[in-house]
């Protein structure tokens, strides 16, 4: 399926489908995100209660971007809390783990 989506974008044939980018930054913010966020984004994982993170729905696409390329670093109610950069590691499905996020409520 990927093949044939990215030989028909080369064509100029194909426009992406709202709900085939939500599905794929569903799939990547699982594997990258969701140990600690949780598949909902509320952190209510057991690191996410440890590092006291707040739910991801309602962040505007500046915040999550900025959290994503730089990541974060902070302390909050005497915790510690470091998220790595995940830019480079999300590669090409960045944009679609952004529009996943800005979805979540």
């Amino acid at each position: 399926m990927r093949k044939i989506t990215l030989a028909l974008c080369a064509a100029g044939l194909f426009v992406l489908a709202p709900g085939i980018a939500a599905a794929d930054g569903a799939a990547a913010f699982k594997k990258n995100c969701a140990t600690c966020h949780g598949a909902d984004g509320k952190g209510e994982t057991a690191m996410g209660k440890k590092m006291k993170i707040a739910p991801l729905a309602g962040l505007a696409e500046d915040k999550i971007k900025a959290a994503i390329d730089g990541g974060v670093k902070r302390e909050k109610d005497g915790v510690k809390q470091e998220m790595k950069p995940m830019k480079d590691k999300l590669g090409a499905d960045y944009d679609a783990v952004v529009a996943f996020v800005k979805g979540l409520k």
